[in-house]
């Protein structure tokens, strides 16, 4: 019996000790910026700004800028920027949020996986398209390796 415990205890030494010894850190901290190119034909230009400590994602920041300096996510807060009258589930600023969420939870962006069109069913409640997102992430993402 005693044998049996101090055999069961190296074990679990063992396998607390390979616990801790996990990968590296996928991505270098930091702070990561990736924009579009240009305005898009509504007169928008996305960017993402991505935050790692520990080697992980802990902040995502996807927002929209138009020539007047103005963002679409505060637009969106406060009503302005109004995508559900036009038929969306939800705001944009919801949507942002759920996209933003699923790359910390996920830390992986190839896990946002996009349609022919651009749309995700790859995070729930997001009907917009995230193909802009992605790239975004993709590039800022790059730069952390």
């Amino acid at each position: 019996m005693k044998k049996r415990s101090i055999a069961l205890a190296l074990a679990l030494l063992v396998t607390l000790a390979a616990a801790g010894c996990g990968k590296a850190p996928k991505y270098n901290d930091g702070i990561y910026f990736a924009q579009a190119d240009n305005y898009d034909e509504s007169g928008w230009m996305d960017a993402v700004t991505i935050e790692v400590d520990g080697g992980k994602i802990v902040e995502v920041d996807y927002n929209s800028y138009n020539e007047a300096g103005q963002d679409k996510k505060t637009l969106s807060e406060k009503g302005e920027y109004n995508m559900v009258s036009g038929g969306a589930r939800s705001q944009w600023h919801e949507q942002t949020a759920s996209l933003e969420a699923a790359l910390k939870s996920n830390q992986d962006i190839s896990k946002i996986t996009l349609k022919s069109d651009g749309v995700t069913d790859a995070v729930s409640g997001v009907t917009m398209k995230a193909n802009e997102f992605v790239a975004l992430s993709q590039k800022a993402l790059e730069m952390a390796k």
